[in-house]
This record gives C-alpha cells, structure tokens and sequence, in this order.
C-alpha cells in the first residue's frame, strides 16, 4: 500500500449521509494532525479529511480508516 488514501475517491462537501458522532470524527482529525509530526507520509491525506470536519460524513470515516490501516501496514 502506498498511498493511505485513494487518490481516486471523490469527496463531497455536501452529503445526505451524516456521521452519527461529529466530536468523534474531530477527535480522530485531531489526533491524525498530531501524528503528522513524525509521519509526514500521512499530512495530505489528513489534510483532505480535515477539510470535512464541520459536517462529517460515513464516507469520510471511511477515509480515516483506510489511513489508520495503512499506519497499522506501514513499516519504519
């Protein structure tokens, strides 16, 4: 895996399908910014879904689990 994020994968500002926890999602943002400073692989796709922090979506939890499973595959 290369790539934490699929650089295909289309985000949309405005989505139908809310997150049922938004202070969850924040948390994990906030933390993923926090982990940049010794994984710089990681800061475009935390930038990406940082973007999505007023009004998270399913899609983009998904996002973060696809980065947290390529922290949990990535060797250093």
């Amino acid at each position: 895996m290369n790539c934490p994020v699929d650089p295909n994968q289309i985000l949309m500002v405005e989505h139908e399908d809310a997150f049922s926890n938004p202070k969850r999602y924040r948390t994990w943002v906030e933390e993923l910014i926090y982990l940049t400073i010794t994984r710089p692989d990681i800061s475009f796709a935390i930038s990406v879904v940082n973007q999505f922090m007023h009004n998270p979506c399913t899609d983009y939890q998904n996002a973060i689990i696809c980065i947290l499973r390529y922290l949990k595959k990535a060797t250093r």
